[in-house]
C-alpha cells in the first residue's frame, strides 16, 4: 500500500515538473515575440538592403571587400533617411531599381562607392533621378583618387590628383577617354554642357566630354572661373580683378564687367537668366540686359546657380536662395553645398547631407556621406558624386 502511494505521488511530481517547464518555455517565447529587438527574424525583416549592403548598421556597412564600381559597395556606402525614400538594387550586377515610398512614386536613389587604390579616398556616386546608360562614370576611374571634378548633361571631366585630365560621355557607355595636357588645371567648373578648366599658365580651356573633342583655349591671364547655369556662356575673373561673361561660341567677344568700385570679388555665378550674382561680403546682382549692380541686403561668400537663380552661403554658415531659387529647408551650420535647376545639395560637418529641390518628387532628402568626404558635384542629370 505504502509502495503505491509512493509510486503515485512520484508520478505526480514529473507531471508538475513537465508542466511547469512547458509553462515557462511557452512564456519566453510569446515575450520575445512581442520584443522585435529580441525576435532576430523580425528585426532583420526591418533592414533595408542597397547593392547587397546593410544601411542601417554603419559598422557593417563599411565592413565590406572592394568588388568593382557597380556592385556590392564596401567602404563608404551611404546612408539614408528611410522616410522618403529607400535605395535598392540588384546585388550582383549592381544595376539600379526603382522602390516604391509611402504615395506610390517610384524613387530612385541607388548609391555606389570605391575605395580606391591610391589611399582611403572614397568615390561615391548617388542617382538622385534616373540616369541614362553611360551617364555614371565607369568603373576603372572609380579607382583613381579625384581633384576636380565637373558633370554636365551627358557625361562628366575629372582631374586627377597625379594632374591627369579624363572624361566620359553617355555616347559611348563604358568608355574612359584620357586627356593630355601641357599645364595642370588649378580649378575646374563649366556649365550644364561643358567642363571649363583653368591652367597653371592662367589659361581658360572648354573641355567637352567625348573623347574625339580637344580643347579649345578660351582666353588668356585669367585668375578663376565660375560657374554657370546658361547653355552656351561662362564668367571668368581676369588677373586685374575684372568679370568676363564668355560667349563659348565666340570666345573673342567676351562682355567686358567692371566691379563695384572697392569691391574685391570672392565669388561669381551667372545664371540662366543671364543675371550675376556675386558674393563679396556683401550680395551683389547685375542683369546684364538692363542696368547696373545693385547691391543686396544680405551677405554673401558664396554663391552656386540654381536655374534662373542661386544658392548663397553667407558669414553665419548658412544657405538662402535668390533669384527664385528653390529655399533650402531648415539646415545645421554648412561646410559645402552646390546646385543645379532644381536641385541643391548641402553637407553640414558632420557629413550629413540634405537633398531638396522642384525636381525631386519626395520632397527633402537624408543622406549620410562617408566620413572622409571633402568634396561633392551635382551634374543637371541629378547625378551627385561625392569623395
Amino acid at each position: 500500500m505504502s509502495s503505491h502511494r509512493n509510486q503515485t505521488f512520484f508520478y505526480a511530481l514529473i507531471s508538475g515538473v513537465f508542466i511547469g517547464a512547458l509553462g515557462v518555455g511557452l512564456w519566453m517565447w510569446f515575450a520575445q515575440q512581442a520584443r522585435p529587438d529580441l525576435n532576430p527574424q523580425s528585426n532583420s525583416a526591418k533592414k533595408s538592403k542597397a547593392f547587397g549592403v546593410d544601411l542601417m548598421n554603419d559598422s557593417e556597412a563599411q565592413a565590406g571587400s572592394v568588388a568593382s564600381a557597380i556592385s556590392s559597395p564596401p567602404v563608404g556606402s551611404a546612408q539614408l533617411d528611410h522616410s522618403s525614400t529607400t535605395p535598392v538594387g540588384d546585388a550582383e550586377s549592381g544595376s539600379p531599381s526603382l522602390s516604391q515610398n509611402a504615395s506610390g512614386l517610384s524613387s530612385p536613389l541607388t548609391s555606389t562607392s570605391v575605395l580606391t587604390n591610391l589611399g582611403a579616398s572614397i568615390v561615391q556616386v548617388y542617382e538622385l533621378l534616373p540616369q541614362e546608360d553611360g551617364q555614371l562614370p565607369p568603373a576603372d576611374l572609380m579607382q583613381q583618387s579625384w581633384k576636380y571634378a565637373h558633370l554636365t548633361n551627358s557625361g562628366g571631366v575629372v582631374s586627377l590628383e597625379s594632374g591627369g585630365l579624363v572624361t566620359w560621355d553617355v555616347s559611348v557607355p563604358g568608355a574612359l577617354f584620357e586627356m593630355k595636357i601641357d599645364s595642370k588645371l588649378t580649378q575646374l567648373k563649366g556649365t550644364p554642357q561643358v567642363a571649363i578648366g583653368l591652367d597653371q599658365k592662367n589659361q581658360v580651356w572648354r573641355i567637352a566630354t567625348r573623347g574625339e573633342s580637344r580643347f579649345d583655349r578660351l582666353r588668356d591671364n585669367c585668375h578663376d572661373i565660375y560657374s554657370s547655369s546658361h547653355a552656351g556662356k561662362t564668367l571668368v575673373k581676369t588677373a586685374v580683378g575684372e568679370l568676363v561673361v564668355l560667349d563659348l561660341n565666340r570666345p573673342s567677344s567676351g562682355k567686358l564687367i567692371a566691379a563695384p568700385p572697392g569691391v574685391n570679388v570672392r565669388q561669381a555665378i551667372l545664371t540662366a537668366s543671364m543675371t550675376v550674382w556675386m558674393a563679396a561680403g556683401q550680395l551683389w546682382r547685375l542683369d546684364l540686359r538692363y542696368g547696373g549692380w545693385q547691391q543686396q541686403s544680405s551677405t554673401g561668400d558664396e554663391v552656386s546657380p540654381m536655374g534662373d537663380g542661386a544658392i548663397v552661403f553667407n558669414e553665419e554658415g548658412h544657405l538662402y536662395s535668390v533669384g527664385g531659387a528653390d529655399p533650402p529647408p531648415d539646415l545645421p551650420a554648412t561646410r559645402l553645398f552646390v546646385a543645379t535647376n532644381g536641385i541643391a545639395v548641402s553637407m553640414d560637418h558632420d557629413r550629413n547631407a540634405t537633398v531638396w529641390g522642384a525636381r525631386l518628387s519626395e520632397g527633402v532628402r537624408k543622406i549620410k556621406l562617408s566620413p572622409t568626404t571633402n568634396n561633392i558635384v551635382l551634374g543637371p542629370s541629378g547625378l551627385l558624386i561625392a569623395w
